[in-house]
């Protein structure tokens, strides 16, 4: 373990010196996350005793061989993510490497002004998006008896529902600045018909909201000190949301008084300690409990990398048995180390490789000022590394198939004349 360390802060130093960290930096933001995991969950398992621990769905029961072997396992896997990016970082032309020692903070910023009639657009896309609310759901928004409700029997509609959201939420994010009360009374208005639906893509929308209008600004002490607030808002928010999948009514009414009720009987400390250990800890051990009760499958590791579409690759046969209960499903990172170390290094040092590509090119559309585009491209990236720690393989990987989507759409429509990276 220590000499993984060592080896890990070595590579750390030679990329430091080869590619300069800045906010929306892919690799820096995988590395960055993922080894704050990793010391936050040693902490958390060595130093808090078993009594008080969040222990949620009871995976923190775990012997320290148990939790060595992940952690050795996850610190294996940043090793090689990083010596990945390095080698392959060599491999590029001169010209690329030069522009990963760029310092492009200040490129981050933008002042987007949309035209009149996109205050129409965002009003109808509202509308649209309260009358899926009430054919999905009805009045189960409110109250029902299940988690899911009639979101099973519509959900192509349900799927609708989410992107016009985040869409919305989009645009809302980008008005701030002119009509920062309508833009916010809009956004409150849309976070509470997604509270109701209890599901955790509207910490997505917060996150998105948050993070557009705070570029979309001049920067500066106040709007950095709003983006705070908000993201801080945000993490409470993750931990009521987790919370409510637990109860035995759901709605947006049941849900509230949870908050109002119990939620303040709890306090404010727990909720928030609670948003820690579920955005950081909680994977680690889920991990090990994957490693307990998963089999090695090479059918399932095929169809969780496959491209294609879930009904095409039997992949939905596999689900009932990558679940560790009905509310927690295997880990990405769990799938990965039961194939072996052999495995679990290839697939580590490929995603080094493809985080070094996504990170060239979020950095190429920032320079020559496509600016939306390199942050669509980070903020997929972020769901990606989010997704990596507490969902399914299949999750995770999927985000890598959207993003070159994304980047073949950019290059497609738009006429961007894209880099080329080749080897030497």
């Amino acid at each position: 373990m220590i000499i993984l360390l060592f080896v890990f802060f070595l590579i750390i130093y030679s990329l430091r010196k080869l590619i300069k960290p800045f906010l929306m930096s892919p690799l820096w933001l995988f590395i960055s996350f993922h080894f704050t995991c990793i010391v936050f969950s040693y902490i958390y398992y060595y130093f808090v005793p078993l009594s008080k621990k969040i222990n949620l769905f009871n995976v923190d029961r775990v012997t320290s061989t148990q939790f060595d072997e992940v952690i050795f396992y996850f610190l294996l896997s940043l090793v090689f993510f990083s010596l990945g990016a390095l080698l392959n970082l060599f491999l590029l032309k001169k010209k690329y490497r030069r522009s990963l020692r760029q310092n492009l903070s200040k490129s981050l910023f933008l002042n987007i002004k949309l035209q009149s009639y996109f205050s129409w657009t965002i009003n109808i896309v509202f509308v649209i998006i309260i009358l899926l609310y009430m054919s999905v759901y009805g009045s189960e928004l409110f109250l029902r008896e299940t988690y899911l409700g009639s979101e099973i029997a519509s959900r192509h509609l349900s799927t609708l529902l989410k992107f016009l959201s985040l869409i919305e939420v989009v645009l809302l994010g980008i008005v701030f600045n002119n009509s920062p009360k309508k833009s916010l009374l809009m956004f409150v208005m849309l976070v509470f018909l997604s509270l109701g639906t209890g599901s955790r893509i509207l910490v997505v929308y917060c996150i998105a909201y948050n993070a557009i209008v705070y570029i979309n600004s001049r920067g500066g002490g106040t709007q950095t000190l709003r983006a705070v607030a908000g993201l801080f808002l945000t993490l409470i928010l993750y931990a009521f949301v987790i919370e409510f999948r637990s109860q035995h009514r759901h709605g947006l009414y049941p849900y509230l008084l949870s908050v109002l009720g119990d939620g303040v009987n709890k306090g404010f400390v727990y909720n928030f300690l609670f948003n820690i250990y579920y955005a950081l800890i909680f994977g680690v051990f889920a991990t090990v409990e994957t490693l307990e009760k998963g089999v090695r499958d090479w059918g399932i590791i095929r169809a969780s990398l496959s491209p294609l579409p879930g009904f095409m690759t039997d992949f939905y046969s596999y689900v009932p048995k990558l679940k560790l209960n009905q509310f927690a499903p295997f880990t990405y990172y769990g799938q990965v180390f039961l194939m072996g170390k052999t495995f679990s290094i290839l697939f580590s040092f490929l995603s080094g490789c493809v985080f070094l590509r996504l990170e060239i090119y979020v950095r190429y559309f920032l320079v020559r000022g496509n600016k939306i585009f390199a942050f669509i491209l980070s903020f997929f990236v972020f769901l990606q590394i989010i997704y990596s720690t507490q969902y399914l393989l299949r999750s995770g990987v999927r985000y890598f198939y959207y993003l070159f989507i994304i980047i073949f759409l950019f290059k497609f429509i738009s006429r961007v004349k894209f880099p080329k990276i080749r080897l030497r």
